[in-house]
């Protein structure tokens, strides 16, 4: 084979004459533009413009490609057909995605839910007492140190303006208000953590539906160590930080509740 002026010459000796005999009895074959499909013979330009090509695709990106197929999409169908095309393209990845999603915010929700009414409630509540018991057995010290008269003496100034009744009446009240208040909460709490899972059992029931192919091994893995170390750190964090956070301390409390009353009744002066 010889290449000359961008034509490729192929002389079959057993094939018949394609052409005029010479004077010198040489038959001429017919020459033709080789065909890339079958001749692996280009010309240097034509290495040059396939590498050009090549090296234009490659730094094509993938997001103008999606936009072009968009384009042409739009001049054959209308929004509801194409969003029908792009639903079947990324179904399986869409569905994958969901799937991951509310797997782990329902491991969450359940999590917060235990964490918070279990735990720190309790803890809460835990120091609040404290707090204020540090006055009461304070006063309940000085009880100890106090004759009959002292106590008959108190009792004459204060029952005037202290109805005991009155006060364990609305202490028992605000107790049974506070108690059902908070398990409202928790029961919402639960709700929105049923919610979630009762949206991702839907969602369960449309892959099964539809056939869709989930990777299970890899979404349970995933979100149970990442949902466990979360929860890990979040006990940790609590107990290292957030249970050492010091709020109003009782002298704090003692000082405010004497320079009140020293502005608004004149005592302590």
């Amino acid at each position: 084979m010889a290449l000359q002026d961008d034509r490729l010459e192929i002389k079959l000796d057993a094939s018949p004459p394609l052409g005029p005999i010479g004077a010198n009895g040489t038959s001429y074959r017919m020459k033709r533009t080789p065909s890339l499909t079958k001749v692996s013979a280009w010309t240097g330009s034509d290495n040059e413009e396939k590498e050009e090509k090549e090296e234009k695709g490659n730094r094509t990106p993938l997001l103008q490609d999606e936009l072009g197929r968009f384009k042409h999409l739009l001049q054959d169908y209308s929004w509801f057909e194409i969003a029908v095309i792009y639903f079947h393209k990324y179904e399986k990845d869409v569905a994958n995605l969901l799937v991951k999603l509310l797997f782990h915010m329902s491991l969450i929700s359940i999590f917060e839910s235990v964490f918070f009414f279990f735990y720190v409630s309790s803890l809460e509540d835990h120091g609040i007492g404290t707090t204020i018991n540090t006055f009461v057995d304070g006063a309940v010290h000085l009880c100890s140190n106090m004759t009959t008269f002292d106590i008959q003496l108190i009792n004459d100034f204060v029952d005037p303006f202290v109805n005991v009744t009155q006060i364990v009446l609305e202490g028992d009240r605000s107790e049974v208000a506070r108690s059902h208040f908070n398990e409202q909460i928790m029961e919402r709490s639960w709700e929105y953590a049923g919610g979630l899972a009762g949206m991702f059992l839907c969602l369960l029931f449309y892959v099964a539906v539809r056939k869709i192919e989930v990777k299970w091994s890899t979404i349970l893995l995933e979100n149970t160590l990442m949902v466990s170390l979360l929860g890990a750190y979040e006990v940790i964090f609590f107990n290292k930080i957030i249970y050492h956070y010091q709020p109003l301390t009782s002298e704090e409390i003692r000082r405010d509740a004497v320079e009140k009353l020293g502005m608004m009744c004149g005592l302590f002066q």
